[in-house]
């Protein structure tokens, strides 16, 4: 018998393979912030590239994989132009450095912290010309992004969003954080003191530390719960910053001893799911999704730890708000 597929799972299909494969997936659930359904927009976008080609290097150790949250007036408008934006740039500069690191015959340090500085300089090359994108100023973005070249994994982090990089032991079944990207909180001790060293204020405001500034008539504006994001460019003047955090990450160094294979994995998320997954559970259901055959695909279990986010959201909020919800999660091929 020949079968012939509904319409309706043709799509669903394709929309599966948009969102990833069995190895590197992305899920997100739109948020509730009042009003009707349909006037709600969700402001997180994710993107895994895989692999992610640069030049003539075609390697399959490489990848791209973003998590952007947007907040404020028109921030998913500044969230979906990074997500296309970031692996456009990065691209590019990181094929400029390939061809000097050739011709001029770098050392792996010299690379390493020439990479680190192209991955850098993309997200500050997109706060700059995102400006155009957002048709006001006062629209932000999140972002963290993990980029694997070879052995190396680089994390780019500015805002709350986060990024891990986790091991799983087959033999022990231990999983191990090998990092774990900061928030950028306003009250940190460096971060606050930068802020009020702009003019801006840090207070202690609905649970957390906001970044605010006071015009001539003495009303507030702001209130920024990060002290770094892309956009928000009327809060660049009371110190709140683009610029990412970049930190690299030795895979050869990650995989050593343990009495079995050893593989690595990254899983990036924003607050929205954050705040009620904690880590422990984030990092077996990740695991369970990537490597357990008894377990369910890798959609399955992120579409679990969406489902549980939300419920936290229901239980804390009720039917009055609900934060866009987004992960993604990708081995790391060695």
């Amino acid at each position: 018998a020949v079968m012939v597929a509904s319409e309706e799972g043709e799509q669903a299909l394709r929309y599966l393979s948009a969102a990833g494969t069995a190895d590197a997936a992305t899920l997100t659930l739109l948020g509730y912030k009042g009003g009707d359904m349909e006037s709600q927009v969700n402001q997180d976008r994710a993107v895994i590239v895989s692999p992610f080609i640069i030049g003539d290097d075609t390697s399959s150790s490489s990848l791209l994989m973003g998590i952007f949250d947007g907040h404020s007036a028109n921030g998913e408008i500044l969230s979906e132009y990074a997500t296309r934006a970031v692996p456009d740039i990065l691209s590019q500069r990181l094929e400029t450095l390939d061809t000097l690191a050739r011709a001029e015959g770098w050392t792996e340090d010299r690379r390493i912290e020439e990479t680190q500085k192209a991955f850098a300089d993309t997200f500050m090359e997109v706060h700059r010309s995102g400006e155009s994108e957002v048709a006001t100023r006062d629209g932000g973005c999140t972002a963290s992004a993990v980029l694997q070249r070879g052995d190396k994994v680089y994390v780019a982090n500015c805002g709350d969003s986060k990024s891990i990089i986790a091991t799983f032991e087959d033999d022990t079944a231990d999983i191990t954080v090998v990092y774990a990207s900061r928030d950028d909180t306003p009250d940190l001790e460096g971060e606050k003191a930068r802020i009020e060293s702009a003019g801006g204020e840090v207070q202690e405001m609905d649970g957390g530390s906001r970044v605010l500034y006071f015009d001539d008539d003495g009303v507030a504006h702001g209130g920024l719960a990060i002290s770094r994001a892309l956009g928000d460019w009327d809060m660049n003047r009371y110190g709140v910053i683009p610029d990412p955090t970049v930190d690299v990450i030795d895979l050869k160094d990650v995989v050593k001893g343990g009495t079995g294979k050893i593989q690595a994995f990254a899983v990036s998320a924003t607050d929205g799911l954050l705040d009620f997954v904690d880590r422990t559970d984030l990092l077996c259901r990740t695991v369970e999704g990537l490597y357990v055959d008894e377990e369910p695909h890798l959609f399955t279990k992120l579409e679990d730890m969406i489902s549980k986010a939300k419920e936290g959201w229901y239980e804390e909020c009720g039917d009055e708000y609900r934060d866009d919800i987004t992960i993604a999660a990708s081995k790391l091929i060695l």
